[in-house]
């Protein structure tokens, strides 16, 4: 009794510290535990009032890893203030090194069920195939390839946005794939009107790359073909901020090179603000559009 499971059974850990916190609205907020895991660091950054409410502090107790925290604020946390709070932890800890990414979701963003053909067993598996996936394309972009898909004209759903930004507009997208990946977020559906596919689905914001113009949800199996490449959007015109994986050294130059840091809780339209100062910066940000994520409400209410 009490035997440990070999190493070779144990699966590695991920170079990743995942961040979850709260808006002002937490209808959907449910699940919690499905980020906490043994491979990476969690951090549940919410109110004093959001987390007497749910009782995070018992969930940890219960179902929390010794990786998993706590952090309570005596008001409402905004992203750029829950991702700052983490990273501050970071910097304060002695002899410690930055991970290589930061994964950062609200808490109303949840995997689809694995009974679903797109679904995942845990939001640990979500954070395993985004690092994955850019580690992938990290290494394409410095052998001088990439996985992201020719959209055509789909990309340019922002017309305001490119002639603020006509510079990276007229960039090409051999030229985009051989800049730095900023950032890689999921697809996000809103509603799912049954079990056995996504078809219907509608999906939270811009359709980027034309994802759904191409006919991406009409597949019932999960979009991944083993050995193939994924389905990779260039996302430089509308990154939605609710469940990214962030390039940790260039989430942090960012924000010195714009005193990010100091600007409060939250940036508002944070979707194309970011892309904006990506422009400036001479990088990229993209979409993986085999990882879907589900918005607010539960699945099986959703689907029922």
């Amino acid at each position: 009794a009490g035997e440990r499971e070999p190493a070779s059974m144990v699966a590695a850990p991920l170079s990743v510290v995942a961040v979850m916190s709260h808006r002002e609205f937490v209808v959907g907020c449910h699940s919690f535990e499905s980020l906490f895991s043994e491979r990476y660091p969690t951090y549940m950054v919410f109110s004093a009032e959001f987390a007497r409410a749910w009782d995070l502090r018992g969930l940890l107790r219960e179902r929390g890893s010794h990786r998993s925290q706590l952090l309570v604020l005596s008001r409402l946390p905004g992203e750029v203030l829950a991702r700052g709070l983490v990273l501050s932890l970071l910097s304060a800890a002695s002899g410690a090194s930055d991970p290589q990414f930061l994964f950062y979701t609200h808490c109303d963003l949840h995997p689809l069920p694995p009974r679903q053909p797109r679904g995942l067993s845990s939001y640990e598996a979500v954070v395993a195939q985004l690092v994955a996936d850019l580690v992938a394309e990290n290494a394409m972009r410095a052998a001088g390839g990439t996985d992201v898909r020719s959209d055509g004209g789909y990309a340019h759903v922002s017309p305001d946005f490119w002639r603020t930004n006509a510079s990276c507009a007229a960039l090409s997208p051999s030229t985009r794939a051989r800049m730095p990946v900023f950032a890689l977020n999921t697809v996000i559906v809103e509603s799912v009107p049954g079990w056995d596919d996504l078809r219907g689905a509608a999906v939270h914001g811009v359709d980027v790359g034309g994802y759904v113009a191409q006919g991406g949800l009409e597949t019932t199996r999960h979009a991944r073909v083993p050995g193939a490449a994924p389905w990779l959007s260039d996302a430089t015109g509308w990154l939605e901020d609710h469940a990214l994986l962030y390039d940790l050294p260039l989430y942090r130059a960012l924000h010195r090179a714009h005193a990010l840091d100091r600007s409060g809780d939250v940036l508002f339209h944070n979707e194309v603000f970011q892309p904006e100062l990506l422009c400036r910066m001479g990088w990229t940000a993209l979409r993986d559009n085999e990882l879907v994520l589900h918005y607010s409400t539960r699945f099986e209410d959703d689907a029922a």
